[in-house]
Parts: C-alpha cells; structure tokens; sequence
C-alpha cells in the first residue's frame, strides 16, 4: 500500500503502536530540490513502497508558523524545524518510534540513494555496518 503524508502525531502515535520508525520531510516552499523530490523521488513506485513498508512519514513545512504535536509539546513547523538544528532543505529526518532522531539527511537523494537509505534505516542495518559498505554491496547480511 503507498505511503501517504500523516500528521505528526498520528505518526507518533502509530509508531507506537507497531514499531515502525518515522520519516520526516522537511522543506520550504521556495525550494527547487524540495520539489523536485516531489515531483520524482516520492512518486516512484518503489520508494512509496519502502517508504509504506518502514515508516510513517510526516511532512513539515519549515516556513510554517502552523502547529503540531511532537513528543507531546504543541510547536509550531518552524519552530521545530529550528530546533532540530535543520538549515536547508530538502532535510530527511528519520526517527525511531519514540520521536529520537536517528539519522538526518540534508539536500535531494536520487531515487536508488534513497531507496537504500530506506532500507538502511528501515531494517536497522545502520546498526551493524555503515552506509557506504551497505551500498556499495560489500555488506553482507
């Protein structure tokens, strides 16, 4: 089933539940490669598969005055974004099912980089090797 967009607090609280982990994609208005990450990274097939697979994903506008429920606390998009230290954009948050970040991604992922950051993160490899020994295929399981 593909992904959709869910608010944060429904991510969280639907992590809780099943343990999956959290996407976070943080981005502006005014941003090319934001948009261009719509408009070719998140419609492929198999990302939105992944992505449906691992997470729930939550989008925030870092621009946004508008507020959300993160850990509990009431803040607004901005606001949060500051506070996880986010400069540019596109950032990729991945977090774990207790709103704990992970791992943070600044700027456009190609779709096969994404993909297997998804992965990655997805299946805890990130626990037993680095990324580029993943990726490069001379990881083992």
């Amino acid at each position: 089933m593909p992904f959709s967009w869910v608010s944060m607090e429904e991510a969280q609280n639907n992590a809780q539940l099943d343990g999956k982990k959290i996407l976070v994609n943080v981005y502006t208005d005014w941003c090319e490669y934001c948009k261009k990450m719509d408009a070719t990274v998140y419609k492929d097939s198999l990302i939105k598969n992944s992505i449906s697979t691992y997470y729930h994903s939550v989008r925030i506008n870092a621009d946004s005055e508008d507020t959300l429920v993160f850990n509990g606390v009431e803040i607004s998009q901005h606001d949060l974004a500051r506070k996880m230290g986010i400069r540019s954009y596109p950032t990729i948050l991945f977090l774990d099912n207790s709103g704990d970040l992970i791992l943070q991604i600044n700027g456009f992922m190609p779709i096969g980089d994404f993909k297997n950051m998804i992965t990655f993160i997805g299946e805890d490899i990130f626990h037993k090797t680095d990324f580029h020994e993943f990726a490069s295929g001379e990881w083992n399981r």
